[in-house]
């Protein structure tokens, strides 16, 4: 009975509790710190965010800053660029043509991606007077997010596998002076489909790059 009983506690703690995952109700906040529906959302802690140059007390005093995005040098799951993951999606399609395939893909970036980013990562830079606008006509510092990776694990069954994006954050001055470069890889729910996994990602990249900032000036 000992042996069944230690076998047990075994199983329990090396197999079952790494694969835990729990639910919450309407309006819980998940692990992410986000507010959200019935759902399932699985504890991850690969999230991180860490200067790899510059420095930051150089962006200290910094008020308004425009955001822009580069994703000309991004992977997209096993496609070695975005290009070629839209090739495989177009050549493998249902009842979606080409077309509109390409269209949602940009839309999401542009419509839940992109303002998503924006809307969390000025949530916290507000702590230290700081404000990000997409693309302003101002003459201002810039963030440029160069986007490394995107994998929304979108095929996987039972949504068990979670979305992840890597990217690395530029900042320059009004005169195109690098300040400081941010890396981080952001983990999102492994619930919804691609539009709702990216704008996951999204939201948690910009609270980790705006936390950090706040963190570190």
């Amino acid at each position: 009975m000992k042996h069944i009983k230690t076998i047990l506690v075994f199983f329990v703690i090396y197999v079952l509790l790494p694969h835990l995952s729990y639910s919450q109700p309407i309006g819980a906040v998940g692990p992410s710190g986000f507010r959200a529906g019935f759902v399932r959302i699985k504890i991850q802690g690969q999230a991180k965010v860490k200067l790899i140059s510059g420095e930051a007390p150089a962006l200290y005093g910094m008020r308004r800053v425009k955001i822009q995005y580069d994703r000309d040098s991004m992977q997209v799951c096993d496609y070695e660029s975005e290009a070629a993951y839209l090739e495989y999606r177009c050549e493998n399609k249902d009842s979606a043509t080409s077309e509109e395939i390409k269209a949602k893909w940009f839309n999401t970036h542009i419509e839940v991606c992109e303002p998503n980013f924006e809307e969390y990562f000025n949530r916290n830079a507000a702590k230290i007077g700081l404000v990000g606008i997409n693309n302003s006509p101002e003459q201002i510092p810039v963030l440029l997010v160069k986007v490394k990776m995107e994998e929304p694990h979108h095929h996987t069954i039972g949504w068990n596998t979670p979305p992840y994006i890597v990217m690395e954050c530029w900042f320059f001055d009004t005169s195109g002076n690098r300040l400081a470069v941010f890396e981080l890889s952001a983990v999102g729910s492994p619930n919804g489909d691609i539009r709702e996994r990216l704008r996951d990602c999204y939201a948690i990249a910009g609270k980790l790059l705006s936390k950090e900032l706040v963190k570190l000036l």
